[in-house]
């Protein structure tokens, strides 16, 4: 009775401490993104896309990109702030259908004629990184529903980048200009007065580096992204890292909007989640189940011996 006592504690002691590592569900709608759309002000067709990126509960990510072209002002069929946000939603929508069933651990929505999206992760599934980019020079709005995003322990980036860098392809446009043609960078915090970087002349570089300093101690100019952009040779939906961007960590607010009226330039706003369910969350506990368990072991086997002694001291005590 003593014995199977002893094996009920110690493997009480090793659910408790394994017990997390494996029981981890994700709740619906933990990780949400609301991003609220104007109106585009660039001439012609330009590009709005973006990729939502979540975690399986301790399992494997995986990703998925909406990417949509948004008509100017100047085309017969411009379009509107709702129209861009009903394009988001289906950009998505379609993209989900390239993956397993169960592997489609994001969901978006439109509330009815309004120019937003709300993204959210699904059960079982958490949010790693979103990336939007958008070269359609339209101010883009960004909050957590309620929430601040330090609350929520969201790090953001904002990467300026040259538009040419998508809209042409290499072969047809050799000479990219470096420089932008003139403009402004316009970012704002909540309803606070709205931060302008004038963009006349500037390498993106320099026009990240000014922004950083206006932001204040808030934010700093980087030349390592805050998670690895993608690149795909096959489509103009992702770019690769250009060497800075401005990283806002732990930000106290509950919005931020970003406006580019540069004709030359886009902006990728980027948002990291925190990881929660990590698969090497069992890898990092490791060392401590190895000592409970060798503690367990020891334990055992020394209640076990000390019975067995008691027993034959016991004994030898009745015989004589």
């Amino acid at each position: 009775m003593k014995i199977k006592i002893l094996n009920l504690i110690i493997l009480s002691v090793l659910l408790t401490a394994t017990g997390p590592a494996f029981a981890i569900t994700t709740p619906e709608n933990q990780d949400q993104l609301r991003i609220k759309f104007s109106t585009p002000t660039k001439k012609g067709e330009t590009l709005l896309s973006y990729t939502v990126t979540w975690r399986i509960d301790d399992g494997l990510t995986n990703r998925a990109s909406g990417l949509t072209f948004i008509q100017g002002p100047d085309t017969r069929k411009h379009t509107s702030d709702v129209q861009a946000a009903k394009k988001m939603v289906i950009a998505l929508n379609d993209a989900m259908e390239y993956l397993y069933p169960s592997w489609r651990g994001a969901k978006v929505e439109q509330p009815k004629d309004q120019p937003e999206i709300i993204i959210s992760n699904k059960q079982g599934f958490d949010f790693t990184e979103v990336t939007v980019r958008d070269y359609s020079n339209q101010t883009i709005s960004f909050d957590v529903l309620g929430d601040s995003f330090t609350s929520k322990q969201i790090g953001i980036a904002l990467d300026v980048v040259y538009a040419a860098d998508v809209e042409n392809l290499a072969e047809f446009t050799p000479n990219k200009p470096k420089i932008s043609s003139g403009g402004t960078v316009e970012v704002t915090l909540d309803d606070k007065e709205t931060i302008i970087v004038k963009t006349d002349g500037k390498t993106t570089s320099q026009i990240e580096q000014d922004l950083a300093k206006a932001l204040g101690g808030i934010a700093s100019y980087s030349t390592s992204p805050i998670f690895p952009n993608l690149k795909d040779s096959t489509t103009r939906n992702y770019k690769p890292f250009d060497g800075g961007e401005v990283q806002v960590i732990g930000l106290p607010v509950k919005s931020i909007s970003v406006n580019v009226t540069d004709s030359s330039l886009g902006i990728l706003s980027k948002f990291a989640f925190p990881d929660t369910n990590k698969p090497t969350d069992v890898a990092n506990r490791l060392p401590y189940l190895i000592f409970i368990g060798a503690g367990a072991v020891f334990a055992y086997f020394f209640f076990n011996w000390y019975i067995q002694n008691r027993k034959e001291q016991d004994s030898e005590e009745d015989n004589a």
